[in-house]
């Protein structure tokens, strides 16, 4: 059932978008976890999905309730990025503190040659997160409008 504990954590994500999941029926399911879900859909307004991860029962109802939050518009997946890896996350900015310095480098007139190693150093970070080796062909497509060099 419902404990004080599960109470509060539902208090604290009150204006969070949510779903409740009723784990394990695979276990046991009564007119309890019935009483329970009706409870949380009316109390929490959010939807609640009774399934067993175990055996997969309610996995289908699992992911329609996600989908559900996207295509009523309650969650937009352009809203905000998500970045799960903090390895990812240090890359990502060093990426984009190289593309700053490059983009200040050009304006004040560097040479495009010293402006690329800015862009490379970035084009490699990205690379780390892709799995993908950045080549000269990264840099030559990026200025196959430009002369670099002498």
């Amino acid at each position: 059932g419902i404990v004080p504990e599960d109470l509060e954590i539902l208090k604290d994500m009150r204006d969070k978008k949510k779903i409740a999941l009723i784990n394990k029926i695979d276990k046991s399911f009564d007119d309890k976890i019935i009483e329970m879900k009706q409870q949380l859909s009316k109390k929490e307004n959010m939807p609640v999905v009774i399934a067993s991860m175990l055996d997969g029962t309610g996995m289908e109802d699992l992911l329609q309730a996600i989908e559900g939050l996207f295509l009523k518009g309650v969650i937009d997946a352009n809203n905000e990025v998500l970045i799960t890896n903090a390895r990812h996350k240090q890359l990502l900015e060093n990426a984009a503190q190289c593309l700053e310095q490059a983009a200040n480098a050009h304006l004040q007139g560097f040479a495009l040659d010293l402006v690329t190693i800015d862009i490379k150093e970035s084009a490699e970070y990205l690379g780390q997160i892709t799995g993908e080796s950045t080549s000269e062909d990264v840099v030559n497509e990026i200025f196959s409008r430009f002369c670099i060099g002498k």
